[in-house]
C-alpha cells in the first residue's frame, strides 16, 4: 500500500507526513524523515515569499532543475 487509508484517525497533516515517509521509505527512516519535514514545510507555506520560486528575477528554474537531477543522480547512501 502505497498510502494510509482515507478517512482514517489521521490528521490531514499527520496523513500527509505518514504518506510521504511511505513514498520515501527507499531512503531509509532518517532521510526519509528529513526529506518528508522538508516537502511538509514547503506545502505547508507555499507562498512564502522568500522561496525561490517567488523571485523569478533571481532564480534559472532550467538551472535549479538541472541542479535538483544532478543532486538525486549522484545521492549516495
Amino acid at each position: 500500500m502505497l498510502a494510509p487509508q482515507l478517512g482514517s484517525h489521521l490528521t490531514d497533516e499527520e496523513f500527509r507526513r505518514s504518506a510521504l515517509m511511505k513514498i520515501l521509505e527507499l531512503w531509509g527512516e532518517r532521510q526519509a524523515s528529513q526529506i518528508a519535514e522538508l516537502i511538509g514545510g514547503f506545502l505547508a507555506n507555499p507562498d512564502n515569499p522568500s522561496r525561490q520560486i517567488h523571485r523569478p528575477d533571481e532564480v534559472n528554474i532550467d538551472q535549479m532543475i538541472q541542479a535538483g537531477e544532478k543532486l538525486v543522480r549522484d545521492w549516495h547512501v
